[in-house]
């Protein structure tokens, strides 16, 4: 293996050079050319990196209580400090990582005002702040962790964080499942709040072995899933699992062979326009499916009540069933500017304002069981909830960066492409519309972006039309 590092960067830059961009081997041109790509696509990680990637993931989910619930890779990051910070927080590494961490320090203090403003309880003002600075560790640290063998340390995360998950809802469970359970009496495990994220997991291990040998086999079993997840009140997460398969399949059948293979250029505006309708098309076509499969009751009575409550409100399907999502905008709309501290509770009744509203019966006993907050079901709202307008930045620079990443070339487009798109397409979803917190999951994925996606034009290498032939026989 070349060491890509010792190569001069005038030897990278020449247009009589190349690098392959799933091998990073250096092989000398004679001819000019119009594809790119950028070296060390293929780095494979060493025995301990992946053993390290497998432990990292094993402790995503696995949780203890210290200042609200850390996982037991939180609190790793947090421990490791000292040793790794050199690493971490050096010049190179920030660079790479953009806007995040200035934006995630303007939400820190926007946060903390907000507490003090408040007069917030300090434990939860504590707990508040202690998000915001996982993110300011743990997104440096992913991004030094996989700025090589990104592909081998994806993997064998993804296969650690599998057995965490299963195991996450029975041993050091987390305040997800500790909370139900508090406020209902049961942890509720069932294949809509547990089991089918497991079986994500495994179809996501599978997709990256498969998906660089047999991308037919990795998109029917992703459509297969998604619709298996849909009817089994999985709407959302089967909905963006088909439209990863698509958007990959659509994305790669308009750069073709030679691209995908040699390190794709920005993709151009008509074929962006093609892709995103053919979403629409997929899209509807689902929609359509399980509107007719739920009203004959295919799914079951529970979904199909469900369903025909959502369409009849006026608000249509999609904030139908979330009006969390309508109360978080009342509240914003009555302090826009000052959020209102961390764990805010709901003593303006906002949540019952919107269920008002949107002609959606709420529970008699809501506000007397359990921590009732300021409902948001949405990062971005939340985060603007509790901090106010100054946390939407940090969030609004994620959706770009995750939204790019699902076009813009990367690294490696032969075994990491559909990856990319699969884990962007939940991220974008889960800012918008989720209320459950994925710190490290988050952390990890944009990690992996500033190493992987090319956001410009600047260093890419020149490779001529006759070197498709070099490694015709590496295409899936």
């Amino acid at each position: 293996m070349h060491n890509l590092n010792a190569i001069p960067p005038s030897y990278l830059e020449s247009p009589n050079h190349f690098l392959l961009g799933n091998g990073g081997v250096a092989y000398p041109t004679t001819q000019g050319g119009t594809a790119r790509t950028l070296p060390g696509a293929g780095d494979p990680a060493s025995a301990q990196d992946k053993v390290f990637a497998f432990l990292l993931g094993l402790g995503t989910r696995l949780q203890v209580q210290v200042i609200g619930y850390l996982p037991f890779t939180e609190i790793f990051i947090l421990l490791t400090l000292p040793h790794f910070f050199g690493r971490t927080m050096s010049a190179s590494t920030v660079r790479r990582t953009g806007l995040c961490l200035p934006l995630l320090l303007v939400w820190l203090a926007s946060l903390m005002c907000s507490d003090l403003y408040r007069e917030t309880q300090w434990s939860l003002a504590a707990r508040g702040v202690a998000r915001i600075v996982v993110f300011l560790l743990a997104i440096p640290f992913f991004t030094w962790f996989l700025r090589t063998g990104c592909y081998d340390k994806v993997l064998w995360w993804t296969v650690g964080s599998l057995p965490s998950f299963i195991l996450s809802a029975y041993i050091f469970r987390g305040g997800v499942h500790e909370g139900r359970e508090m406020v209902y009496g049961d942890a509720d495990i069932k294949y809509d709040t547990h089991w089918g994220g497991a079986v994500s997991l495994a179809v996501v291990i599978f997709s990256l072995i498969v998906y660089q040998r047999q991308r037919i086999l990795c998109y029917a079993a992703n459509v297969a899933l998604g619709f298996f997840h849909i009817a089994n009140s999985m709407r959302a997460t089967g909905a963006y699992t088909i439209l990863s398969a698509a958007i990959t399949a659509a994305l790669n059948a308009l750069r073709g062979r030679r691209e995908i293979l040699l390190g794709a250029r920005r993709i151009a505006a008509w074929k962006l326009i093609v892709i995103v309708l053919a979403s629409l098309v997929v899209s509807q076509g689902v929609l359509y499916w399980y509107g007719e499969s739920a009203r004959a009751g295919q799914f079951g009575e529970r979904a199909r009540r469900k369903y025909e409550a959502q369409v009849r409100n006026k608000y249509g399907l999609l904030a139908g069933g979330r009006p969390e999502f309508v109360g978080g905008l009342l509240a914003i709309s009555e302090s826009p500017l000052l959020g209102y501290g961390s764990w805010p509770i709901d003593h303006d009744r906002f949540f019952l304002r919107a269920c008002d509203l949107m002609e959606v019966k709420l529970a008699p006993d809501y506000y007397t069981r359990g921590y009732p907050l300021i409902p948001t079901h949405s990062h971005i709202l939340g985060a603007w909830v509790e901090s106010g307008v100054m946390a939407v930045f940090f969030w609004v620079y994620v959706l770009v960066i995750a939204t790019r990443a699902i076009y813009c070339p990367i690294r490696d487009e032969v075994r990491l492409r559909f990856w990319v798109v699969s884990s962007c397409l939940p991220l974008i979803w889960a800012i918008f519309f989720s209320p459950i917190s994925a710190r490290l999951e988050t952390s990890f994925l944009i990690g992996a972006l500033f190493n992987q996606v090319v956001w410009s034009g600047r260093g890419l290498v020149a490779i001529p039309q006759s070197a498709t032939r070099l490694v015709g026989t590496q295409a899936a």
